[in-house]
């Protein structure tokens, strides 16, 4: 019982992840939700995390203040994109944000 419960929080802070409001302490409690979600992704793969978790990641690393730790750990949730339909129409948005990487700079320059 317990169980569901921390899953439907953290489900219900993923779904609320990039409205929370901006500022220093927004931008501190987006971080820590997509901590949780990531690391509810590396616990059991959980696939509502990926949907909700991604576009924040992607934005914080294109954003100006984005930096070799965001996109890092935009590479360690890359295989988030394995339970993402990008060929739904909902999807659109994620599939903005990652044709931006190859584009960016600084993903090009995180290339291995």
């Amino acid at each position: 019982e317990a169980r569901k419960d921390l899953r439907a929080t953290a489900e219900a802070l993923c779904d609320a992840l990039l409205e929370i409001d901006a500022g220093a302490a927004g931008e501190a409690a987006q971080d820590a939700v997509a901590r949780c979600g990531e690391a509810w992704w590396a616990r059991e793969n959980a696939p509502f995390v990926a949907p909700r978790c991604l576009p924040y990641l992607l934005v914080r690393a294109l954003s100006s203040g984005g930096g070799a730790s965001d996109i890092r750990r935009v590479g360690a949730a890359d295989a988030m994109l394995s339970v993402v339909d990008l060929d739904d129409d909902t999807a659109a948005p994620l599939r903005g944000l990652l044709a931006q990487t190859a584009t960016s700079a600084k993903f090009l320059r995180a290339a291995p």
